[in-house]
């Protein structure tokens, strides 16, 4: 008896069905001995036309056995879809993605060939490669370059330690409830399961930020998520991951010494820019008093 997959699919504006569903049939070809079934998860004030976009995006592929959840109208954030993808999913495993990636072909059977090997391991990530050029005038590339560049040059250490939840394997048995409010439930999951995680070196796509006020959003959201794990899991457990040197992303001096002028200078004006947030936070930025979405990137 085949066991199945559930791949949960979490829904914010539809743009890239069509990317993430060609890519994802392709790689969904490969696993012989697994059942499919994949759950779009659309929520929000265009539920109604999401789900309808989606069904005429899958309609190619019927090996991905698509069905649509609607969420409530309260049900907006993340964690909703993800707990509902959880609570009506079949498989032992679910692969969760956001709906902005493109796949590359071997990723799932080999996140699933890590899974099979490692019995304790609860949670497969991958490495996440940015998707450049963008479309627009030059001064849009640039700002795209600048607020993007430690992901287009590849400037940390290797391997990058941290999980992302644009693509995530996790045991069924093992996934929690998450909290509605957590902004990083990527991190979350990550400290809450380690040290039985682990990425492997497969990649998929993602699109990246492309204007600054969303990229100050973003990184303001991402300050006040990481504070958040650290009050959600054990402080034991919290301790333990934190102080291990694997999990800690540092940049890489000699990457950086090697950027060709353009990607230097474009690397000198992030740092100015990450530099600034810690100023800027107060001013641009209020805590959401309730969940959402209202994230970019």
């Amino acid at each position: 008896m085949k066991q199945t997959l559930t791949i949960g699919i979490s829904s914010r504006d539809g743009d890239y069905y069509t990317e993430l569903l060609s890519s994802l049939a392709k790689a969904v070809r490969t696993l012989k001995d697994w059942q499919i079934e994949t759950i779009l998860s659309v929520g929000g004030n265009s539920t109604a036309h999401l789900a309808e976009v989606g069904r005429a995006a899958a309609e190619p592929y019927p090996e991905l056995c698509l069905r649509v959840i609607e969420r409530a109208p309260d049900r907006v954030s993340k964690p909703d879809s993800m707990n509902e993808i959880s609570q009506v999913a079949k498989g032992d495993l679910i692969l969760y993605l956001d709906d902005d990636i493109k796949l590359s072909e071997a990723i799932i059977v080999n996140a699933i060939e890590e899974m099979e090997r490692r019995p304790k391991l609860l949670l497969v990530g991958a490495q996440q490669v940015i998707i450049r050029p963008i479309g627009g005038g030059w001064w849009r590339n640039f700002i795209y370059d600048v607020i993007n560049i430690q992901q287009i040059a590849d400037v940390f250490t290797a391997p990058d330690p941290f999980i992302f939840g644009r693509f995530m394997l996790i045991r069924k048995a093992a996934m929690p409830v998450l909290p509605r409010q957590i902004i990083n439930e990527d991190k979350f999951l990550q400290v809450l399961f380690s040290p039985n995680e682990t990425k492997i070196a497969d990649k998929y796509e993602f699109t990246g930020v492309d204007r600054l006020p969303n990229h100050y959003r973003r990184v303001f959201r991402l300050m006040d998520g990481r504070a958040q794990v650290k009050e959600l899991v054990d402080p034991e457990q919290y301790k333990r991951y934190i102080n291990k040197p694997e999990n800690k992303r540092i940049l890489d001096r000699a990457k950086i010494r090697k950027l060709r002028p353009y990607l230097a200078f474009c690397f000198l004006c992030y740092r100015v820019v990450r530099g600034s947030t810690h100023l800027l936070k107060p001013f641009l930025y209020s805590r959401p008093r309730q969940a959402g979405w209202k994230r970019k990137g």
